[in-house]
């Protein structure tokens, strides 16, 4: 686990510390985070295809274009399980290895401006400078890079790339998982030894 300074240094940090070191105890310790994540996936999770609904009300913009999670710094469980919400929200980049806290932030960073002309609030800026900063770390001068990538369905690019992947290996694979003969050469490329009856399941 590691802890920006751009989260350390936030004039917040030393207030909010009871509730951060009880969250990041559970970072150390692999618990499971559900609970401190939005509701609002079980409540808006799909959006039906009408003009009149924003594209993105079913979706976490910051998560689809930085890669980052926001996690509420509740000390107590909520009926239905959640962590009690907080308006202070912890950023973090996570992957199944690390876990790096990026910033705190409140819940007007995700505000967006109405049009081109209008300027983004202070939060929302901050969190933008972040997010560059850290896209082009390590980069040489005048480097060119592309930090993220948005299709038009208003998914990240690198995931919807992933999904079509994963469909063209189903569609490769599974009309074939009848035939014993194919199944068992699987087990015999992968060094594995045959069972009598095999029991396939998808893993991603």
């Amino acid at each position: 686990m590691e802890i920006e300074t751009t989260a350390s240094n936030d004039p917040r940090w030393p207030a909010l510390q009871p509730q951060i070191a009880g969250f990041l105890d559970k970072v150390r310790r692999g618990d499971d985070l559900s609970s401190h994540l939005s509701r609002l996936p079980h409540t808006r999770g799909y959006t039906p295809s009408k003009p009149a609904i924003d594209r993105w009300a079913d979706k976490d913009f910051l998560l689809n274009v930085m890669g980052y999670y926001h996690f509420h710094l509740g000390t107590d469980t909520e009926p239905r399980g959640f962590a009690t919400r907080t308006d202070e929200l912890l950023f973090a980049k996570v992957s199944r290895e690390t876990f790096v806290v990026v910033g705190i932030f409140d819940h007007s960073v995700f505000d967006m401006a109405r049009t081109p002309a209008d300027s983004m609030n202070p939060e929302r800026e901050r969190l933008w400078q972040v997010f560059s900063a850290r896209s082009a770390r390590g980069l040489p001068p005048g480097s060119f890079y592309i930090p993220a990538a948005i299709t038009t369905s208003g998914h990240n690019l690198h995931l919807v790339e992933l999904a079509h992947e994963y469909a063209r290996t189903v569609h490769t694979i599974d009309p074939r998982l009848d035939d014993k003969a194919y199944v068992f050469d699987l087990y015999d490329k992968a060094g594995v030894p045959r069972p009598k009856k095999p029991k396939l399941t998808w893993h991603q």
